[in-house]
């Protein structure tokens, strides 16, 4: 594709592509054009790229702008004299017509290219074409009129042409198909000409359609289930599609629903998505992010909060095989398939992938199966049914009954914190249920799952006995997601058997994770790279350093827990879910200290720690305080943050945090009044200073919802770094203070 026509299509998907803009590149954009019209093609070119090059200096790397100018080979030209032809330019949002359709000029009667008069004009063109979309909002409006036809001159976009059709981002370029309005989606995908379609959408956010006992309210990919799927293909980069509707309130002559499937996308074709998001979408029947009847396929995805009555995010029916990478599927819902349903026939092949958050009100919030799902490095964690089926799974579910032999197949999987019970206001000890069958009296060793192999399970519920598995281990996986690409995963532990846990074969898993990072690590410090197990991968000086939430019922994932004289500390199955948090740190009337200890901290200079603390009332003398947390570094013994906790009888309870200078001297906050006994989420973040008299350490530290404080110019650049923690009652406490202090959910990152 001519470098030229790229830059033209890039400059206009700048947010700002004012005259100011454009005037930058004018003059050598003209040399370029009259160098093709003299025929000196390969001029232009090298006077193109350097324009290109400009750009590309000019707007900074890694945005949109800078991969069209970098992705010459993914599209095709824009014709270089206007409208005309292959490749047209939209210069209005508004939804108008095309004057005359066929004539190879894109403009209405009013002058203006619109979207729909350029796939108009697309349409009547044989062979690929392209249309550039600018940013703006371009709302649909032409609602048929009843008894009319449905193509392209009203309601949905009907694209019948092979077309590449490139937007300035997906914050950027939004195509709303105003349902509520125009009672349709926003594109209509088809093949009437059986000459093959391909479409290609870059850098959109699709949204607003609603659709009434039809399938597909976002786009619909209709090519004829009994021909090739191939014929009609949608592939979809760096797009969301978001906030769409498909409904049914009519049944057909079998008591079927009518439509109401493919919130966002319904398709008989094929579908790739590469870095897009589906996300806050519904139908009313399945599939309420895709519903897909032809291949799928999902490279860097996310699929976030779509709802169905089965296939939260997917629905798949159909012979085919379907692949997804490095993706992650989050907070869904369904009644079955909170994430994922598949009927049989369907091969889904997923590697690198998370499930974290999905709920199903009976089976399968992760993954309900009744065809055949195949899963590598992949992470399902928290996913929740709330029915009690006695043998029904919530992380995985094989649907098929007792014939159903290898539904699933695992390798280097973690399945952890999947339960029975209500997320929102969970029993005492929800039950694990990571895995489970339904249509038979339970699930048979090596029948629905088969491991092929390093596997990590907190229960035991999948029958796995494959090589190097693990179960009824703690996974140590975080509650809370971290980013993983275009998606989102869950961290590890340093001290999780899932760290280096993986296969020590070459080639035996992927060379990154799903954030892209790059696999085998040495995450363990034993100086032999081993991938890890499930889709995230620890690297040297990982960001996550650690996390607890004592939902295991014990202390075990701390380096160490000390307990003094007249002390104690513990946690419990139930209070990891009660109101009283995961663990308890109680004085009995002595000085003794009661405290847990990480030594994952490495030399660290920059540390956020963030928990859950509740004072619980605990009786204090008036004026006393003791320490709830501090940080250390090992050798030389060096204390480096100390967080107070003081009771006053007029004041109740404040909170201080203190950091230690070079020369011994402390600095920290005020007093910081925190309740006497309810949760408070307590943040602290700390940054050695850079070097000798720079005086730049930094104390940041927030007390509940309220605004933060800071403390800077800190000078602590000598002292040392942190090498561990301790959590709990840590020192300082007074003979007469009796009762116990509770905390919850401690994180540290870097």
């Amino acid at each position: 594709m001519p470098t030229l026509i790229l830059v033209v299509a890039a400059i206009l998907m700048l947010p700002a592509s004012s005259e100011a803009v454009l005037a930058q590149w004018k003059e050598p954009l003209e040399q370029a054009d009259a160098l093709v019209k003299a025929g000196e093609y390969e001029k232009s070119e090298a006077l193109s790229r350097k324009v290109a090059n400009e750009i590309v200096d000019t707007v900074g790397a890694g945005n949109l702008v800078a991969e069209t100018l970098a992705s010459a080979d993914t599209l095709r030209a824009v014709a270089a004299d206007g409208n005309r032809g292959s490749g047209f330019l939209v210069d209005s949002t508004t939804d108008a017509v095309d004057a005359l359709p066929g004539d190879g000029i894109c403009a209405t009667a009013a002058g203006e290219c619109t979207l729909r008069a350029a796939i108009q004009e697309a349409n009547a063109s044989a062979g690929a074409d392209t249309i550039v979309l600018p940013a703006g909002t371009y709302a649909l409006s032409l609602v048929a009129p009843a008894g009319s036809p449905d193509d392209d001159s009203v309601g949905d976009l009907d694209i019948t042409e092979s077309l590449d059709l490139i937007g300035a981002g997906r914050l950027e370029t939004v195509v709303d198909a105003n349902g509520v309005v125009t009672g349709d989606r926003a594109f209509q995908i088809s093949d009437p000409k059986a000459v093959g379609v391909v479409v290609t959408m870059t850098g959109l956010k699709i949204e607003g359609g609603r659709v009434l006992n039809q399938n597909g309210a976002a786009i619909l990919v209709d090519a004829p289930e009994a021909g090739a799927p191939e014929a009609v293909a949608l592939h979809l980069e760096l797009c969301q599609v978001s906030q769409n509707w498909a409904d049914s309130d009519a049944v057909d002559a079998d008591g079927q629903p009518v439509g109401g499937s493919g919130g966002a996308i319904f398709s008989t074709g094929d579908l790739q998505l590469v870095r897009t998001r589906i996300q806050g979408n519904l139908a009313t029947v399945d599939g309420g992010g895709i519903y897909s009847v032809g291949a799928l396929s999902a490279v860097d995805g996310r699929f976030a909060g779509n709802w169905a009555q089965a296939g939260g995010a997917v629905f798949e029916r159909g012979s085919h095989i379907s692949t997804f990478s490095r993706s992650a599927f989050y907070q869904n819902y369904a009644a079955t398939g909170g994430a994922v349903q598949s009927e049989a026939g369907a091969l889904q092949l997923f590697e690198n992938c998370s499930f974290i958050f999905n709920y199903a009100s009976q089976v399968g919030a992760g993954i309900n199966a009744r065809g055949t799902a195949d899963l590598a490095s992949c992470t399902f964690s928290e996913n929740y049914i709330v029915a009690k089926a006695s043998v029904g799974g919530a992380g995985l579910n094989a649907a098929g009954g007792a014939s159903e032999i290898g539904t699933f197949r695992l390798r280097n999987t973690i399945l952890g914190n999947n339960k029975q019970g209500n997320y929102w206001n969970p029993p005492a000890s929800p039950e694990p249920r990571n895995c489970g069958c339904t249509g038979v009296a339970a699930c048979s060793p090596g029948g629905q799952f088969v491991s092929l192999g390093n596997n990590l399970e907190d229960g035991d519920t999948c029958t796995l006995s494959g090589p190097q598995d693990l179960t009824n281990t703690d996974t140590q996986t975080t509650a809370s997601v971290v980013p993983g690409g275009e998606g989102l995963t869950v961290a590890i532990n340093p001290r999780s058997l899932a760290t280096d846990g993986g296969p020590v074969t070459a080639g035996a898993c992927p060379s990154v994770d799903q954030g892209q990072r790059p696999r085998p690590v040495d995450g363990d410090g034993d100086g032999t790279a081993t991938c890890d197990i499930g889709a995230y991968e620890r690297q040297e000086h990982d960001p996550h350093v650690f996390f607890d939430n004592w939902e295991i019922g014990d202390l075990s994932r701390w380096s160490d827990a000390v307990a003094e004289l007249g002390s104690s500390i513990a946690a419990t199955q139930a209070a990891a879910y009660d109101s009283f948090g995961g663990m308890d740190a109680t004085l009995t009337g002595t000085t003794g200290r009661a405290y847990v200890e990480d030594d994952s901290p490495d030399a660290d200079t920059h540390v956020r720690w963030s928990f859950e603390f509740n004072a619980n009332a605990m009786t204090m003398a008036d004026g006393s305080r003791h320490k709830i947390f501090q940080a250390f570094q090992q050798a030389p013994s060096a204390r480096l943050v100390t967080a107070v906790l003081r009771y006053r009888e007029l004041g109740g309870m404040d909170l201080r945090v203190k950091v230690h200078q070079d020369d011994r001297s402390w600095v920290g906050t005020a007093w910081m009044p925190i309740p006497t006994s309810e949760w408070v989420s307590v943040g602290i973040e700390w940054t050695r200073a850079t070097g000798p008299g720079t005086e730049d350490g930094v104390l940041q530290v927030y007390v509940g919802i309220g605004p933060a404080e800071t403390v800077q110019g800190i000078d602590n650049d000598s002292l040392g770094n942190v090498d561990f923690i301790r959590l709990g009652i840590t020192g300082g406490a007074d003979p007469s203070s009796t009762g116990s202090h509770y905390f919850d959910a401690f994180y540290a990152k870097r």
